[in-house]
């Protein structure tokens, strides 16, 4: 006979996402008890209409008190524990039955299982981060929850024995969307700091504490968490392998290059045939400049992943032998303006993450550079079937944002009659990209999500100003278009408007090029762009492929001496790939003399450490550059 299973839940306010984690286990529990700690919607009445026992219980504070009642209530052999936002995957639950009917009831025992949560949106298979949970257990007396957040399992005599299974879990609590509208890290934090003067010292409470000023971009209060929690971690402790993963994440944020290196060589010393910290490694030394040798690392893992058949191949992402890497060669094959290998790594990326909607548009920037329109809409067809609508959408939606009229005119015959409400922003690349088109795109009418850029850009080359809505736009970003506008109707205007628009301004400059609206586009570059403008202008131009006109704005830079430590370095990268040398020294030399951009080191020894250059190499503060002075000796020949 098989085992019997009790699905244990706490929840408040879940209504979004209860139907779907109750639906998900449906055929493998045969109870189901849920705990509510007080909400407001209508998460009870969801609850009712799978079970009736559903339960209040006074929130306190404290998850593992919540975990503990509702545990209290389960009735079956074992108990799966999930949260509302979370659901198990569909197929093998009589498998799952049949292994644990091998297990002795009397004993503790606990079943970990994988945890698929997603990073990104919550259905984007390719933005998860894998994780292990204690989610399975024996129903017996002794083990219960301790600690009021991220809770553990323990038993108070005979220690459970924990066997891990093949089992998947999805979790969306930690997409963008989830986190913002549940205010997460606010209820975490308010927790973690009644807990701080007992538990600061403790490593588990510091890498929990770390995590929560991580997800609100407090990276230096994380950074000293963490620290604390791996001196008193061990390597065997269950949260190790996280930890360290975030360790070097927020070292690499924060620029800690020489400490961040010495954690990727243990995880290196740890794993030397797992893919991550090989990943890691070609991180640091890409941010360094050193490219050919990050290549090399990237290519490692690449390797790793496809010699490991259906072993994992990962320590904590998938990603790291995968998209992360093809990505990473991608973006350093562009920079020496090998588009056609560059293309082939980001199609190979995409092969592996489809929905990755901002890679694609990457990708389709630079295609149309070095392919027939027939040849990409044929390519593009293997990855997304034209057999599929939506497919259709997708790529049209993105082909009006990469500026491509060919391909977008090739996906406009057919979705302009789908019945689907499209976006402002859709339609206003629409009209701009298709002015003679005697069809518009229908839309719902909101235009809170409109980007600042493509709100101008409808005002300034549609006259059209419905978008420049003070509630998102800023009033000084409303009187700089106003500006502009009067300069478009050849009326004077005033040029102190400007600073402090230059990011937006840059990014609706790059739309115009793209939207191929050159009248517009070169008025107002040549009597309203400043130094700041240009600089940004010219390294969003060559990071989306145009790479000519990019040059002859750096290279106008130069001459006016007016190059931002970014465009220099752009320009020296080019340099040193097209028969520049020398010219390319002296600027990653202005550069490693300002300490203004640690990407020139690497890109100066890889291609310039060389007798001709090395008694002026020698004479530079390479050793006093912050962060790298325990990497660079050994760079040096």
């Amino acid at each position: 006979m098989q085992p019997s299973i009790s699905l244990c839940m706490i929840v408040k306010n879940e209504a979004p996402s209860l139907k779907r984690c109750l639906d998900s286990v449906k055929g493998l529990v045969d109870e189901i008890v849920v705990v509510d700690t007080g909400s407001t919607d209508n998460t009870i009445d969801i609850a009712l209409q799978y079970t009736s026992n559903v339960f209040s219980f006074t929130w306190m504070n404290n998850f593992a008190a919540a975990r503990n009642e509702s545990i209290r209530h389960a009735t079956s052999d074992w108990i799966l524990v999930l949260d509302a936002d979370e659901y198990i995957q569909s197929e093998d639950h009589d498998k799952l039955k049949s292994f644990l009917s091998q297990f002795d009831k009397s004993i503790p025992a606990g079943i970990v299982l994988t945890i698929n949560n997603f990073m990104s949106n919550e259905t984007d298979f390719s933005q998860i981060m894998e994780s292990t949970g204690a989610r399975l257990f024996v129903n017996h007396p002794c083990i219960h929850y301790v600690e009021p957040i991220h809770e553990q399992l323990i038993s108070t005599d005979i220690p459970i024995n924990w066997v891990s299974y093949s089992f998947h879990i999805f979790h969306t609590g930690y997409t963008k969307q989830t986190v913002t509208t549940k205010n997460k890290s606010e209820r975490n934090m308010s927790i973690l700091m009644q807990l701080q003067a007992e538990k600061k010292n403790d490593p588990y409470y510091n890498f929990v504490l770390g995590n929560e000023y991580a997800n609100i971009h407090e990276h230096h209060n994380a950074h000293q968490c963490y620290i604390v929690s791996y001196e008193g971690t061990k390597t065997t402790d269950t949260w190790f392998n996280h930890l360290l993963d975030r360790l070097i994440a927020t070292e690499l944020q924060l620029e800690l290059y020489n400490e961040a290196s010495r954690h990727i060589e243990q995880g290196v010393k740890l794993y030397p045939q797992k893919a991550d910290y090989h990943c890691l490694r070609g991180v640091l030394l890409e941010k360094l400049g050193f490219r050919k040798e990050a290549a090399l690392h990237f290519s490692k893992c690449l390797d790793i992943f496809k010699q490991a058949g259906n072993t994992p191949y990962w320590v904590i992402q998938p990603s790291f032998g995968t998209t992360l890497p093809m990505q990473a060669l991608a973006d350093i094959y562009r920079r020496q303006g090998n588009f056609e290998q560059a293309v082939s790594y980001w199609i190979q990326a995409l092969q592996q993450q489809p929905a990755n909607y901002s890679l694609l548009k990457v990708c389709l920037e630079h295609w149309g550079h070095i392919a027939t329109i027939t040849n990409i809409i044929e390519d593009l067809g293997l990855i997304y079937p034209n057999s599929i609508p939506l497919n259709q959408v997708m790529l049209f939606k993105i082909a009006l944002q990469t500026g491509n009229r060919d391909i977008a005119a090739y996906y406009r015959k057919n979705v302009s009659s789908f019945p689907i409400q499209w976006s402002e922003e859709d339609a206003i690349l629409d009209r701009v990209l298709f002015p003679d088109s005697s069809s518009t795109l229908q839309t719902s009418g909101s235009k809170s999500s409109i980007p600042v850029s493509i709100a101008v850009l409808a005002a300034i080359t549609l006259n059209d100003n419905q978008y420049l809505n003070p509630s998102y736009i800023s009033d000084d970003a409303i009187t700089w278009v106003l500006e502009l506008q009067q300069l478009l109707s050849n009326r004077p205007i005033d040029l102190t408007k400007l600073p402090g628009q230059e990011g937006w301004y840059a990014e609706l400059l790059l739309q115009l090029w793209k939207m191929q609206q050159y009248d517009v586009y070169y008025e107002l570059l040549q009597k309203t762009a400043n130094s700041p403008v240009l600089n940004a202008l010219a390294n969003l131009l060559y990071n989306s492929g145009h790479i000519e006109h990019a040059l002859e704005l750096l290279l106008l830079l130069l001459e006016e001496q007016a190059l931002d430590s970014d465009a220099l370095l752009t320009l020296a990268e080019w340099g040193l790939h097209h028969d520049n040398i020398d010219d390319a020294f002296d600027m990653l030399s202005i550069i490693i003399e300002s300490q203004s951009n640690s990407g020139a080191v690497g890109l100066l020894l890889e291609h310039c450490n060389n007798s001709r250059y090395h008694d002026r190499i020698n004479k530079m503060p390479i050793e006093t550059f912050p962060n790298i002075s325990t990497l660079y000796p050994n760079k040096l020949s």
